[in-house]
């Protein structure tokens, strides 16, 4: 997010664009508390004005994990998408 603000601060007709591919789970969440630590990033994205596409590639089909998180949905939806 900080090269996007930095390069859009250079040239102010640049339109910031991020593409984020996860499967949504976190690795290490800094707060203790994941979902709405990404929220909050999410949110943040919005409000910094940055055109966000979320490629979900969360799977459970041979997976130790047997139920979807679906937090890809709720960053694009926090990211201004839907």
């Amino acid at each position: 997010m900080e090269v996007l603000l930095q390069e859009r601060q250079k040239n102010g007709e640049v339109i910031p664009m991020m593409v984020v591919i996860s499967d949504g789970r976190a690795n290490v969440p800094i707060s203790g508390d994941v979902r709405p630590e990404i929220l909050g990033i999410a949110g943040e994205i919005r409000s910094q004005g940055i055109r966000t596409v979320v490629i979900d590639t969360e799977e459970t089909g041979n997976s130790f994990v047997g139920f979807r998180l679906g937090y890809c949905r709720a960053i694009a939806e926090r990211a201004g998408g839907g």
